[in-house]
């Protein structure tokens, strides 16, 4: 039975006077209060220690990446943050409702996902990653894929810097995607790249994914996404006569394609803040040419109909 079974039972029902087949006395009742009281009040300092232990480690983990991506972001670093610096802090992992399993800081690289070891492992439905890197969640998804009834994935601080780091995502068929707090949430082109990249999705940070959306997604993407199949296509065409054979399974290849890829996506980024940008001032550039060509036009007008005077025409105004 569990701890201070009888004690409990002794306690909590005033009237009862057997139990187990044994009569419940007045100094029994009595001594059992006290052991329920005791043990209530070891178990709520046990609760405590263990919410303020989790609170001192979830904030030396924020501290740590808030330190980590200052640094990096004042440096302009091309590595990721964790490789230039020191350990970060141990990282933890809770579960919650019994489906949800939320991970901290490099809990991913410590939590075991073998089913001995881990029993809830087939029971959880939802994975939610905060302050780790993105580029270290790939390297590390054929981990994530054991738990393989996760339908929904919560991504929050984690260095997500590129639309293309999604596409590695499409393996794990997730149907329910939410992005927050990363720099890649600025950008208006995240949800039709993410639509066309990960097609079993049903709905993207709260909102349902349409089959507007999905065409609308191939629109905008389809010859972006292309290009880079014909980039390869013409190196290897370039590249026979050295006999390099299935030049697009080298890494050299598939670096080129990244890169070139990236490239392209930076520059549809671009073009659309700066057409977000050109929007925006747009009415007043209007304005202002409206009222140069009037006043150019018609400046006698122009000024007495804004309460301004008119120039005097003078003899000097005449001769000239």
């Amino acid at each position: 039975g569990k701890r201070y079974y009888r004690e409990y039972l002794v306690d909590r029902i005033k009237t009862l006077r057997t139990l187990d087949m044994r009569r419940v006395t007045d100094e029994e009742r009595r001594v059992a209060g006290m052991v329920v009281r005791n043990d209530e009040k070891l178990e709520k300092q046990r609760r405590e220690h263990l919410k303020a232990e989790r609170e001192h480690t979830l904030s030396a983990i924020k501290s740590s990446w808030s330190h980590r991506h200052r640094r990096s972001s004042t440096k302009d670093r091309k590595t990721p943050p964790s490789s230039t610096m020191g350990p970060a802090p141990k990282g933890f992992y809770e579960i919650t409702d019994k489906t949800k399993l939320a991970l901290y800081g490099n809990a991913l690289e410590q939590i075991s996902t073998d089913q001995r070891t881990f029993p809830e492992r087939d029971k959880i439905e939802m994975l939610e990653i905060e302050y780790y890197e993105m580029s270290r969640i790939l390297e590390l998804l054929p981990k994530l894929r054991r738990f393989s009834n996760v339908h929904k994935l919560v991504l929050r601080h984690n260095d997500f810097r590129t639309l293309t780091q999604l596409d590695a995502l499409a393996s794990c068929n997730l149907r329910s995607l939410e992005v927050t707090d990363n720099k890649i949430c600025a950008t208006s082109l995240l949800r039709p790249y993410a639509v066309l990249k990960l097609p079993s999705l049903t709905e993207l940070n709260g909102i349902k994914v349409t089959k507007e959306e999905k065409d609308n997604a191939k629109k905008i993407f389809g010859p972006v996404l292309s290009a880079p199949m014909k980039h390869l296509n013409e190196i290897l065409q370039k590249r026979k006569d050295k006999q390099v054979a299935t030049f697009k399974e080298t890494s050299k290849s598939r670096k080129i394609a990244r890169h070139y890829v990236d490239k392209l996506m930076h520059e549809v980024l671009v073009i659309d803040k700066r057409i977000n940008k050109l929007e925006s001032v747009w009415p007043s550039i209007v304005t202002s040419i409206v009222r140069s060509t009037l006043s150019e036009l018609y400046p006698y007008e122009y000024t007495q109909g804004r309460g301004m005077r008119a120039p005097k025409r003078g003899k000097d105004n005449d001769r000239a």
